[in-house]
């Protein structure tokens, strides 16, 4: 077989000179942050966000998607054109793209859904027209990639007749891969991010840990790949295999999970007969009609344990009662001590780690001002913390139920039984937990003050603050039996506010703490927070298509949609159904069952905020703005 190796040659050096434009500023750290790298953040101004444009933006991949859906033929047709015309410059007579795998052209699909997602938001996105001209940029050279890695691989399957193409599953994981790595530097390039911790990365390895993630994927990876393969003579279900990882992500990383009990291994608690005290500390601001609630709440809880627990308000310039109503309700209390710190407004990190520092025991335990701790939760934690390996403990939290018991909460039921009931309960077993939320946090104290606590200036405080502890070396557990009420939004406004704090702080955290310039924190990092971006990078894709598959099975144009997608889109929700009836019967939550029918919207509507959240990050002045005086990137531990 007559092969150009001039044309290979090219098709190489554009494969590794698009990927490296994809990801070379990844590895650039972030000078958009004018703070110290540890406790510190200076970043723009956020700005407001606007329901609009990721509603638009929304609205235009579901079209796009159910466009790609009818007429996949014709795209795949058209794509498997362009690759074989670069084909034939290396391999003249090649056959065409689609002769050479088992799983047919509907793989195609993925490729033409990001197009569409960067060029919509290269339309929708409010920033200036210089971003937007990157973002177009950033989805030709993608285009330059997928091209030249499927035309490669097409030789490559031409040369050996091996069933490895551009359009099998290998070729699709490829593409959603890569994927991550087009959104991040979206995001890198665009707005104002924090610079990579320079905290020191003192975490040990572990390799029984890192072993079981990587054996898990590359087993579920491998199962579905040879899947395909054997399955290839029944298209529709080829098709059906292929299309899972946009449909049914969440179902892959639920297996991921399940082996991650059995390969992995979670921290031990130690006996203990001894009951160290507690200091709880809590920031305030405003809460006048609710704190004394709260602090009735935490003396019910301390009248439980048996050791002394002591609360420590830091007030951050409240302007309404909060400091008195707190005195008073102090004053009441019968197993809780406590006392008030009156502080100027600073923001809740600054009032957290101004009682943090006044704190005194080694066992501290953070929580809102809106969360309710229930009787006995402090009772585990002495028997935790005797394991020197761990260094935080989080709960299984419920929603309040006192301001109403809407929509919002028993959406919320859901998400808590599968992160806290589920999720991060496997992700313990292999060193992965990325975040403890602020509403009940049990950490050590000295590790917390060495590190500066709280870092200011950013969103996301306590999943920055479980990174932290990471890097430390310190492994981090939940503990079902610790059970708290956590405030839930009851409107749609709330809701929006709080799951853009949310969002943004997802990304705030990621860069502070990304293995292309923080370094190697474990599975925490490039397993979890990797894995919370990729789904972010296809997640408009992702929740556009059942809503697209929809549409079409209401006009009753059954006969314009693959078996595949039917396929797809029913394992996704059915496994997903599986899993949340099991973890609610298990946690005697069976009551919300019924709700569960409305998760899909649920999901829509999160999907739409969290792009709302993209678009509220300042925008970086320019790509190549100067550069800070370099600073000592490792710093000396405190104490």
């Amino acid at each position: 077989m007559k092969v150009d190796f001039l044309g290979l040659i090219i098709i190489v050096v554009l494969l590794l000179g698009s990927l490296t434009t994809l990801v070379y500023p990844l590895f650039l750290p972030s000078t958009s942050d004018k703070g110290d790298g540890l406790s510190v953040v200076r970043l723009g101004q956020n700005t407001k966000g606007h329901f609009t444009r990721p509603t638009l933006l929304f609205a235009y991949i579901t079209f796009a998607t159910v466009i790609l859906i009818v007429d996949y033929q014709h795209f795949a047709s058209w794509y498997s054109y362009v690759v074989r015309a670069v084909d034939t410059a290396v391999v003249p007579g090649a056959p065409s793209t689609l002769e050479l795998v088992s799983a047919g052209p509907f793989p195609v699909l993925y490729r033409f859904l990001i197009a569409a997602d960067l060029l919509a938001l290269a339309i929708v996105m409010p920033a200036p027209l210089t971003k937007k001209l990157q973002v177009v940029w950033t989805a030709t050279v993608y285009a330059v990639f997928v091209v030249s890695l499927d035309a490669l691989l097409t030789v490559f399957a031409t040369m050996t007749h091996l069933p490895i193409g551009s359009l099998s599953l290998e070729g699709v994981l490829v593409d959603l891969f890569v994927a991550t790595f087009v959104y991040l530097r979206i995001v890198t390039v665009t707005y104002q991010l924090p610079r990579p911790t320079v905290l020191p990365l003192l975490r040990p390895k572990r390799p029984l840990q890192s072993s079981a993630v990587i054996v898990t994927v590359a087993f579920l990876v491998v199962s579905i790949s040879l899947s395909v393969y054997f399955l290839s003579l029944d298209r529709s279900i080829a098709n059906f295999i292929l299309l899972l990882p946009l449909f049914a992500t969440p179902t892959f990383y639920n297996l991921a999970f399940v082996f991650f009990f059995f390969l992995g291994k979670k921290p031990d608690t130690m006996d203990s007969v001894t009951y160290d005290p507690i200091n709880v500390i809590m920031p305030a601001f405003n809460e006048a009609e609710s704190i004394a609630t709260v602090i009735s709440y935490l003396d019910a809880a301390a009248s439980t344990y048996l050791g002394k627990v002591y609360l420590i308000i830091g007030d951050d310039g409240s302007r309404d009662r909060t400091v008195e109503v707190a005195e008073e309700a102090l004053a009441r209390c019968e197993a809780l001590d406590g006392i008030v710190l009156r502080l100027e407004h600073g923001g809740k990190a600054a009032a957290l780690n101004a009682a943090l520092r006044t704190a005194v025991s080694e066992i501290v335990v953070r929580i809102d001002a809106d969360t309710y701790v229930l009787p006995g939760c402090f009772t585990p934690l002495p028997r935790w913390f005797r394991n020197p390996e761990v260094g935080m403990v989080g709960a299984l939290s419920a929603p309040r139920t006192d301001r109403g018991d809407r929509w919002f909460q028993k959406m919320r039921n859901f998400e808590e039984l599968r992160l806290f009931g589920f999720n991060f309960l496997s992700l313990e077993y292999v060193d992965s937990v990325s975040c403890v939320p602020g509403t009940f946090t049990a950490f050590r104290r000295e590790p917390a003050l060495a590190m500066d606590g709280f870092v200011e200036g950013m969103n996301g405080e306590d999943s920055d603050f479980t990174m932290q502890f990471g890097r430390l070396g310190y492994q981090v557990v939940y503990d079902t039996d610790i059970r708290i009420l956590e405030d839930v939004p009851v409107t749609l406004a709330e809701f929006r506010e709080q799951r853009v704090r949310w969002n943004r702080a997802s990304l705030q955290t990621f860069f502070r703490h990304s293995p292309f310039t923080a370094g190697n924190e474990g599975p925490r990092v490039w397993f979890s927070m990797i894995r919370n971006m990729s789904m972010r990078g296809v997640s408009i894709m992702r929740g556009a298509a059942p809503i697209a598959l929809l549409a079409l099975l209401a006009k009753a144009d059954l006969h314009s949609v693959d078996l595949a997608v039917i396929l797809a889109v029913v394992v996704e929700f059915a496994l997903t159904a599986i899993v949340f009836v099991i973890l609610a019967v298990h946690y005697k939550r069976a009551r919300l069952l019924p709700w569960l029918i409305t998760w899909p919207i649920f999901l829509a509507l999160k999907r739409v905020i969290q792009m709302e959240s993209l678009f509220t990050l300042p925008i970086r002045k320019s790509y190549l703005e100067e550069v800070p005086e370099k600073e000592e990137t490792t710093l000396a531990l405190r104490g």
